[in-house]
C-alpha cells in the first residue's frame, strides 16, 4: 500500500469516526458510516488496481475501461448487499446509502488521482472529476440498490440478478472512463446526469405511491 495513499485516507477518516458516535439520528449515522465504506473500498481498490495493472501489463485507456470498472463496482455493491439482507429489502431504504458509498469512493479518487498527477491537472479536470465522476459512482452504486430489493424478494433469481446489475453497472462505468480520457470528455459530464435525474425521479414517484397506499390503510 503507498503511504500517501494511507495518510490521505487517514486524515478523511478519522475525524469522521467519532462524528458517527456522536450523531443521535439513525439515518444520519448510518449515511456518514457508509460515506466511510466508500472511502475505505476506494482504499482497498486503488491498491488492487496498481496490481493487477502491474501483472497485465495494460496501459491506463484500455485498464480503466476493460478491468477496474470490474473490481470497483464489485467492491462498492458488496456493502449495499450484506445491508439489504441483513436490514432493509425496500429500494428507498439502501438508494441513499448507495449514493453515500458512491460519493465516499469518488472523494479519495479524485484526491488520489490529484496527488499522483499534481503537475498537469487543471479547473476543468476538477470539473469533470468532482462532479462528473462522483456523479457517475454515485449512479453505477444506484443502479444495483435500486434493484436489490427486487433481486432480494424473488426467491428465483438471486444469482442471476445480482450478476445482472453488476453488468450494467459495470458496463456504465467502463463508458464513462472511456469518455472522461477521450476528447470528448465533456460528454463525461452529461452521462451521470442523464441517469441521476430519472433515478431520483423514479424514487420521488415511487415514494410518493406507498405514502398513498398507507393512508389509504
Amino acid at each position: 500500500m503507498q503511504t500517501n495513499e494511507l495518510i490521505v485516507y487517514l486524515c478523511i477518516v478519522l475525524p469522521m469516526i467519532p462524528v458517527v458516535f456522536a450523531m443521535r439520528d439513525k439515518f444520519s449515522k448510518r449515511f456518514l458510516l457508509f460515506m466511510i465504506i466508500g472511502l475505505t473500498v476506494c482504499l482497498v481498490s486503488a491498491q488492487l488496481n496498481t496490481i493487477f495493472m502491474q501483472k497485465l501489463n495494460m496501459d491506463m485507456l484500455n485498464y480503466s475501461t476493460a478491468i477496474s470498472p470490474i473490481n470497483e463496482e464489485i467492491l462498492k455493491a458488496i456493502p449495499l448487499i450484506i445491508f439489504t439482507l441483513a436490514f432493509a429489502k425496500k429500494g428507498d431504504e439502501i438508494l441513499p446509502l448507495a449514493f453515500a458509498i458512491g460519493v465516499g469512493f469518488a472523494i479519495l479518487e479524485s484526491i488520489i488521482v490529484y496527488c499522483n498527477n499534481i503537475g498537469d491537472v487543471t479547473v476543468s479536470w476538477a470539473f469533470i472529476r468532482g462532479f462528473g465522476a462522483a456523479l457517475m459512482h454515485c449512479v453505477s452504486t444506484a443502479m444495483i440498490a435500486m434493484g436489490l430489493s427486487y433481486v432480494f424478494n424473488n426467491n428465483k433469481s438471486h444469482l442471476e440478478g445480482i450478476l445482472g446489475l453488476f453488468s450494467l453497472a459495470i458496463i456504465y462505468h467502463g463508458i464513462f472512463n472511456a469518455f472522461v480520457q477521450s476528447k470528448y470528455s465533456f460528454v463525461a459530464l452529461l452521462l451521470p446526469l442523464l441517469l441521476f435525474i430519472p433515478i431520483n425521479f423514479i424514487e420521488y414517484k415511487k415514494r410518493k405511491y406507498f405514502e398513498k397506499i398507507e393512508k389509504v390503510k
